[in-house]
């Protein structure tokens, strides 16, 4: 295939980039490119200035200018360049010497250049601070990389000459018990340093450093006051550098004598706080390091990755090496060490029982020689790009919105049809989302496509999932981005004001920022759809009496028509004539005056506003009775039409005959799904069950309010309607004749039997089997937890079990197995209601219950003082007394048996 002239410029100028030092320049200007080329210099230079455009080239508008190849200087200099020109060589030369020296040498740290950019540029600056330094306090779990940030973070000094090569560098190992033998080697170690008259210069590393003794701080805060003095470090002969390494923030362990002298403090993620995409870095970095004690090929099972990546590991990367070395041995035992395979039954039985089921992920191996990290977050972000450069063209503002709404559409297809995001990820956010944009469109007057709370909830997803990657594209773009946000406030005034308004409720509800970008996108997401509104000769009013019934019809009808046709305003049942016809005028006053409006109503009596707002508004109204969903859509495609509204009445006269069809009534069979937290509780409850269904089943699976069904019983409405099969919930509501299955009882595997007997009528042998395969496999207890709170279910389960241990022992009996996993679920809920402060308040008879109960009152408050105390929070009698109910019919009370029922 023939390469054109650019491209061969463009492949020219990568490879003599490589030898570029400064030196001699000559080579990489227009002049010198065409002459070893052969092309004229006129064209050489139009290539160039192209490429440059492209940001493939780096320009530097010096006489001559200077080009040179964007890709291979950052490779070269390992360090993203500016987008815009630079002034000259000078400036070139200062921006690789401030970039280049900060990144050197940190490539063998997973993260330098994500996550860890940040961190590694305040260590930096803070350790080479003159004259020696600033008191540096770096803390995370085990296993995060403090030591090994440290050591490079010191020795890229040094080749840098921030530090002296002959430095001294002390590392001291804290123990619980070693403080004072730390203490007196120090001593003596700076007292010998006294009586030299050269310069010496010293390193402290204390590791595990919140186990230092009161003493020992109050002795390193003494040296770190003498720091302070620049006079008194000349006269002494000496500077001395101090770094503090901790598993735990300063305030939970260190002396205010020397907190007072600890000028910054960073903090190491975890493995499980870290973005997608490190993680996955980190593990194959592991992997590949341990490939290559193996004489032979390796390769990867996607499973067995996808299983490391979403682990958990106690110690962070240290657990995380022991597991790999664990799977290679097995991988090593089981099969060809020559063409070694790690597969999915080589994980330790610890991944194993954490591991997910799901069906939609794709097989087969990863080749560690010619892997490459996931780059998923590069395709979406590849469609950011052409979205924000779509506004580089001169087009008129139209087409360019036209055109920017084509590759929104590009992207809503990507994340919807081939981004493989697990619905049930970004259910929380889309229904936060979906309230919101409901909330919103309760008063502005916009028009919303079925599927914008969706894409915008799996934007904001996986904006929290590849953080790191999204920051930097931000930060490159953010220039481009501010000039896309100030036209588009000039140029669609109504569609920005909109989107303002969505971006405050989405950062005060979710309490995070939303980006330029996303701003940018639901700009002309909504402009699109509500851009034609002012052209229009008609426009559709919907007025109903009672709650969010013309909003329903509205919405309903301009998502059909992916039109915005229909206004809605929803009145109150005992309004009056008077101010219904008030309420329009005022609400179309605001509308485009030259258009005809058509308002079609619920009542008869509401015909007669019509005369009243036409007179009042100078426009021609027509008005329609008897509204409904089929009908508004007959007459918003006639509005589209652009039929004038004399033949919309007719022809909407014509079509509104009703038709009847008489059916009898019939229960359905139900499931019906509780929880003491609420609904939002029991909603989660019922999607992790139908996740464990191999198909879908023909009968409801519906939640209840749990207060209502104990208040009313069998006299609840859903009894009336529904053929209840069996209630299951975190708590029994005792409903007589009803079957209750524990969710405690799905856990242990008990109610297996009953689950089995009664959905035998609507699945088939094997798909039972795939169900019940499915429950174990899911319904263990951290699992189920993990899905029915907000917290982290490992440090919760942890802490509830602590505190239920604790309680035992001070109520002096033991609760039996089953009861006791109700009790641990009904706690970690319990913590969820009062870490999101909807506890119950509620309990009859209160007072006496606290009267009667001081003692056990007492032990709760006891036991619980720990967890209460990581989650800042408080723990009111109300629920001490319904944890005291579910305590009694767990060990007392007896669920109620199949043979019941029949």
């Amino acid at each position: 295939m023939n390469r054109s002239t650019k491209d061969l410029i463009d492949d020219y100028l990568y490879s003599i980039t490589a030898t570029q030092d400064f030196s001699n320049n000559q080579p990489f200007t227009a002049a010198a490119i065409s002459a070893q080329l052969h092309v004229s210099r006129s064209l050489a230079s139009k290539y160039l200035n192209e490429l440059a455009k492209e940001g493939k080239v780096i320009k530097v508008s010096s006489r001559p200018v200077y080009f040179f190849h964007r890709k291979k200087m950052e490779e070269k200099y390992t360090s993203k360049f500016q987008e815009e020109d630079f002034y000259d060589l000078e400036e070139v030369k200062q921006f690789v010497k401030d970039h280049y020296q900060q990144s050197k040498g940190f490539e063998n740290i997973v993260g330098y250049d994500l996550s860890l950019a940040k961190t590694i540029k305040r260590f930096s600056e803070a350790f080479e601070y003159p004259p020696c330094g600033l008191p540096i306090l770096l803390y995370g779990q085990r296993g995060t990389g403090k030591s090994l940030l440290t050591d490079t973070i010191i020795k890229n000094a040094i080749q840098k000459g921030k530090v002296s090569s002959h430095a001294k560098v002390m590392r001291f190992e804290v123990s619980d018990t070693n403080s004072d033998e730390i203490q007196c080697e120090l001593k003596q170690t700076l007292q010998k340093e006294y009586r030299l008259d050269q310069a010496e210069e010293m390193i402290l590393v204390f590791r595990h450093a919140q186990y230092l003794s009161e003493s020992l701080q109050e002795y390193i805060g003494s040296l770190l006051k003498e720091m302070r003095d620049y006079q008194q470090v000349r006269l002494r002969n000496r500077i001395l550098r101090i770094i503090l390494l901790a598993e735990k923030e300063m305030t939970s362990w260190m002396s205010e004598s020397l907190m007072k002298y600890i000028v910054l403090s960073l903090y190491c993620s975890s493995f499980q706080e870290k973005s997608v995409e490190e993680k996955e870095e980190l593990v194959m970095r592991f992997i590949q390091s341990e490939a290559q004690k193996i004489d032979g090929k390796v390769s990867l099972s996607v499973m067995a990755l996808r299983a490391l990546i979403n682990g958990e590991y106690k110690q962070n990367a240290r657990t995380l090496q022991s597991y790999i070395k664990i799977m290679f041995a097995s991988a090593i035992k089981r099969g060809n060490k020559e063409q070694l395979q790690i597969q999915i039954v080589d994980l330790p039985e610890e991944l194993l029982k954490t591991l997910p089921v799901t069906a939609q992920e794709n097989g087969g191996y990863l080749n560690l020689d010619t892997y490459h990290r996931n780059s998923k977050i590069e395709y979406i972000l590849n469609y950011f790009d052409q979205i924000i450069h779509v506004f580089d063209t001169k087009d008129d503002i139209e087409k360019v919105m036209e055109n920017a709404k084509k590759n929104i559409d590009l992207l809503n297809d990507h994340l919807s049809y081939k981004q493989k995001i697990l619905g049930s990820e970004v259910k929380n956010i889309e229904v936060l989302v979906s309230n919101l944009l409901e909330l919103l469109s309760r008063h502005r007057y916009v028009n919303l496509p079925g599927n914008f709370s969706t894409v915008i909830s799996r934007i904001l997803y996986l904006e929290e999932l590849y953080a790191s990657s999204v920051e930097k594209w931000n930060e490159k773009n953010q220039k481009t981005m501010d000039a896309i946000y100030a036209l588009l406030q000039d140029e669609v005034t109504y569609a920005a004001m909109t989107v303002d308004e969505i971006r405050h409720l989405l950062q005060t509800n979710l309490e995070r920022k939303v980006s330029t970008f996303l701003w940018i996108y639901m700009v002309i997401y909504i402009n699109y759809y509500n851009a034609e509104l002012p052209k229009r000769k008609a426009l559709g009013i919907i007025l109903c009496h009672g709650y969010s019934t013309a909003t329903s019809i509205a919405d309903a009808t301009n998502t059909m028509l992916q039109s915005y046709v229909f206004d809605a305003l929803d009145m109150p049942l005992d309004v009056t004539q008077e101010e219904i016809r008030e309420e329009l005028i005022r609400h179309l006053g605001r509308m485009n005056k030259g258009m005809d409006v058509i308002v079609m109503v619920d009542m008869g009596s509401l015909e007669v506003l019509g005369k009243d707002v036409a007179s009042s508004l100078q426009c021609n109204i027509g008005v329609i009775n008897n509204v409904s969903t089929a009908l508004a859509l007959n007459v918003g495609s006639l509005i589209l039409q652009e039929e004038n509204i004399e033949k919309i009445l007719e022809k909407a006269s014509a079509s509104s005959q009703a038709k009847f069809t008489a059916f009898k009534k019939q229960r359905k069979d139900t499931i019906l799904f509780v929880s003491e937290s609420g609904l939002h509780m029991a909603q989660r409850m019922r999607d992790f069950f139908e996740n464990s269904l191999p198909t879908t089943l023909a009968l409801n699976l519906e939640v209840c309010d749990f207060g209502e069904m104990i208040a009313q019983g069998k006299n609840h409405e859903v009894f009336n309607n529904k053929n209840i099969l069996f209630i299951t919930g975190t708590a029994n509501p005792h409903v007589n004749e009803e079957v209750f299955i524990s969710l405690e009882g799905i856990i242990s595997g008990s109610n297996t039997q009953i689950i089995t007997q009664i959905l035998k009528d609507y699945m088939d042998p094997d798909q039972i089997d795939t169900f019940l395969n499915n429950i174990r496999k899911s319904f263990t207890l951290q699992n189920v937890v993990g899905h029915l709170t907000i917290l982290n279910p490992k440090i919760l389960l942890d802490d509830v079990t602590s505190a239920i241990d604790r309680l035992q022992d001070l109520l002096g009996y033991q609760f039996n197995g089953r009861s006791l996993t109700g009790i641990y679920i009904h706690v970690c809920c319990l913590m969820e209601r009062l870490v999101t402060k909807t506890q119950i308040e509620q309990y009859d008879n209160l007072d006496l219950f606290e009267k009667n109960n001081k003692s056990f009152i007492k032990c709760v408050n006891e036991s619980f003082r720990d967890i209460l105390k990581r989650y800042n929070v408080q723990l009111p009698v109300s629920e001490i007394a319904y944890l005291a109910d579910f305590m009694v019919y767990g060990e007392r009370k007896k669920e109620v048996q199949t043979n019941e029922k029949k």
